[in-house]
């Protein structure tokens, strides 16, 4: 079975998350995929404050980039796309 990447960066990188259980914690394991071999190569472990600042860098990201993009997004965005991102038609 192939490993499936979680999701592909702006540079095309393939990137996989992963939970981890090690020593009795469970971390989260952000990996690399080459997609030719199937192999991953590890680019962060992290721990439950780790990815809380990385879910606060994303969120403070993604506010920042919608609100300045924000008259150009709405009027491409279907209802069902604004539905998903402002919980509104």
């Amino acid at each position: 079975m192939s490993t499936k990447p979680t999701f592909t960066d702006v540079d095309g990188k393939k990137v996989v998350c992963a939970f981890l259980d090690q020593n009795g914690f469970e971390y989260l394991e952000v990996s690399l995929l080459d997609e030719a071999t199937g192999s991953t190569e590890r680019a962060l472990l992290l721990n439950m404050y780790d990815a809380k600042k990385l879910h606060d860098a994303t969120n403070q990201f993604m506010q920042r980039t919608i609100a300045r993009n924000f008259a150009d997004m709405n009027g491409q965005l279907s209802p069902t796309e604004r539905e998903e991102m402002f919980g509104e038609d």
